[in-house]
């Protein structure tokens, strides 16, 4: 059952700035998230150190463009939880994570809150209730037991959607794609956008291994960083891969020790997988659409910019459950990535291990 109460819209908002200004946590630290601010409060040390997992390996900034606040609080049972949904709440959306475990999405347009509501799913997560001060920039996530919760389901689905909504404000929109920097240009970004099983982990990662840099094989951040000009951020510095991706990959034998989750996924950090390979920002110079095949040889087919841009919506913005805003926002993203970058559709060939100078070739056209 839901936690719902509170119809009083005045006595909620008293309650939340309450609890915002009397939390108790053993643990706070700070934190940068690119050129944000993100100071962390806690009252458990295994969220603490999901958090430090998650967050430790971005630079200070040179810049600071924002700060946000997250109060993370763990309770015996979530009847204790202090901030339910207002009755008056409304359900904007339902979700179903890739993990099966149901999030619904509730707003209460009054006060400007957003919910998060995980129902709670055996192998991996304990109920979960984040709320989300649009105006404030503050999030309050309220966990049960910690060990309710696998740590990789707290990074990937619990603290990044939460912040990742409060980032909106500040122009960054999450990507379903992975994204290498060139060997030696940084600023020279490969984009690879791709379903689940189109071989984006496995030309990411095989690149990421050698002298590419990586910013993420499955998710990152887009954003203007000035008029006209597009950006990738990093996002997590971990990789997923499944078992067939490593069948393809020797270089990631040492992951067949690790056990896979209940989506056959095995996490590492990027930079087990090359030491000095995790990257944070680029602009997207190549971007490209790959399909893993039985055929002898890698082949590429430059695409115009309105075929990239018709594959793009197709991949993203028809499937996305977000606003009309956030499309509209996306869509102009991708608009701009298309006259920013070259674009390609790939077949790989797989088995090959000469991906890395296949795409070294296309970089040099």
């Amino acid at each position: 059952m839901l936690p719902t109460t509170m119809s009083d819209t005045t006595a909620f908002t008293n309650g939340f700035f309450s609890l915002q200004q009397n939390t108790t946590a053993s643990y706070t630290q700070s934190y940068f998230f690119h050129d944000i601010h993100l100071l962390c409060h806690t009252n458990d040390l295994a969220i603490q150190t999901a958090l430090d997992t998650l967050l430790t390996c971005f630079p200070a900034a040179h810049e600071q463009h924002g700060a946000l606040h997250c109060y993370i609080t763990c309770y015996d049972s979530k009847d204790q939880f202090p901030l339910p949904i207002p009755a008056d709440a409304r359900q904007i959306d339902t979700l179903q994570l890739v993990t099966d475990t149901t999030l619904s999405l509730y707003m209460h347009e009054e006060n400007h809150l957003l919910y998060q509501y995980y129902a709670p799913q055996t192998a991996c997560n304990g109920t979960i209730l984040t709320v989300l001060s649009l105006q404030q920039q503050t999030a309050f996530i309220q966990l049960e037991r910690a060990e309710l919760y696998t740590p990789a389901f707290l990074r990937r689905y619990v603290f990044l959607l939460a912040i990742g909504e409060l980032l909106h404000n500040y122009g960054f929109v999450p990507y379903h794609a992975a994204a290498l920097s060139a060997p030696d240009d940084d600023n020279y970004g490969v984009l690879i956008p791709g379903d689940s099983g189109s071989g984006k982990t496995t030309l990411s990662l095989s690149c990421a291994s050698t002298t590419y840099g990586l910013l993420g094989d499955d998710l990152v951040l887009l954003r203007l960083t000035q008029p006209a000009t597009l950006s990738v951020y990093a996002i997590l510095p971990e990789v997923s891969v499944r078992t067939p991706s490593l069948a393809l990959l020797p270089r990631l034998a040492f992951l067949q020790a690790t056990p896979a989750d209940q989506r056959d996924k095995r996490y590492c950090a990027i930079e087990q997988l090359r030491a000095g390979a995790m990257r944070f920002i680029t602009q997207p110079r190549l971007l490209l659409f790959p399909t893993l095949t039985e055929a002898e040889n890698h082949t590429a087919h430059a695409l115009s910019q309105a075929t990239a841009l018709h594959y793009l919506i197709q991949q993203s913005i028809s499937r996305a459950h977000t606003t009309r805003a956030t499309q509209e926002q996306l869509f102009s993203l991708l608009t701009t990535l298309t006259m920013q970058a070259t674009s390609y559709r790939v077949q790989i060939a797989r088995g090959r291990d000469d991906l890395p100078a296949f795409i070294r070739s296309l970089i040099d056209r």
